[in-house]
């Protein structure tokens, strides 16, 4: 499913060429025998379970798909979440310890599985309690709600959207973000509802388990959605509306799909590290 073909994206007020490779949830689940966690003998019957579905070395494919990004030169990578199925210190060490071997910046933002134990409902509570787990997967080393970085002249934002709800604090960043004019992308975990996404997320997981769905309680509670509030629905005009926003960075749902957004924007979800996805995007001067 990875190819070095490149989706080559016009960007008006770019100075230079900016190349990245997006990945997106590679569910590591390594635990260690001696690990002292009350649920760990479910966490290993999970990963066992991962493993008759997507393969006995379906773990592998994130070092070998970065290996491929770091030789193809890339800028950078982003990675959109669920890089660990559940934060054992065994499965963050991993994937902190392929981070660190990255001679690119590798734009992390978490998934709900990051910061999740197996059995634990995700609340935003948890979120915050459980984060600090996860420091060593972001750049600057601590993890955070909502982030912004330049990468030769293209902002990134990163926004933390894995209870399905954007909070005032991150609609206030974001807004002051791309107040600034500059091209800009944004990574996120959860996709944001789109007719075609959402026909094809029904159909694959039943529900529509993508950021601006409606949910009934019971599902609400089944997928620990939080309670709906306004500043999702204004984050999701105010990206529809942004003329300086050049591509949306998600994953979640499992699949690879692209569907337009806005004039400029196109939201882009990636298909799973686990299944070997893997997409290069080259950001070009227009």
């Amino acid at each position: 499913m990875d190819s070095t073909a490149t989706t080559r994206i016009p960007t008006p007020g770019l100075k230079q060429p900016v190349r990245v490779a997006h990945l997106t949830d590679a569910h590591i689940g390594l635990i260690a025998d001696d690990d002292p966690h009350p649920d760990a003998a479910d966490m290993r019957d999970r990963i066992e379970g991962l493993k008759g579905k997507w393969g006995r070395d379906y773990e592998s494919h994130l070092e070998r798909l970065l290996r491929r990004a770091w030789d193809e030169r890339v800028d950078a990578i982003f990675m959109t979440g669920d890089g660990i199925d559940f934060p054992t210190a065994a499965a963050i060490g991993a994937v902190r310890g392929l981070f660190g071997r990255s001679p690119c910046p590798v734009f992390f933002i978490s998934g709900n599985h990051d910061w999740t134990f197996t059995r634990q409902e995700g609340t935003n509570l948890l979120r915050v309690a459980q984060r600090p787990l996860i420091d060593s997967l972001y750049l600057g080393g601590r993890a955070v709600g909502f982030d912004g970085r330049d990468l030769a002249g293209l902002q990134v934002l990163s926004v933390d959207n894995s209870t399905y709800q954007i909070d005032a604090e991150q609609l206030v960043f974001v807004r002051k973000g791309l107040e600034l004019g500059v091209p800009t992308v944004l990574l996120m975990h959860i996709p944001l509802e789109q007719p075609v996404l959402r026909e094809r997320t029904v159909a694959f997981w039943r529900q529509p388990i993508i950021m601006g769905a409606e949910f009934d309680p019971e599902i609400r509670r089944q997928w620990s959605v939080e309670e709906p509030v306004p500043e999702t629905a204004e984050f999701i005009e105010l990206l529809r509306a942004a003329p300086n926003l050049h591509g949306i960075f998600c994953g979640h749902v499992h699949f690879g799909h692209e569907e337009r957004l806005s004039a400029t924007a196109m939201q882009y979800v990636g298909a799973p590290c686990f299944e070997g996805g893997m997409r290069f995007f080259e950001f070009q001067p227009a």
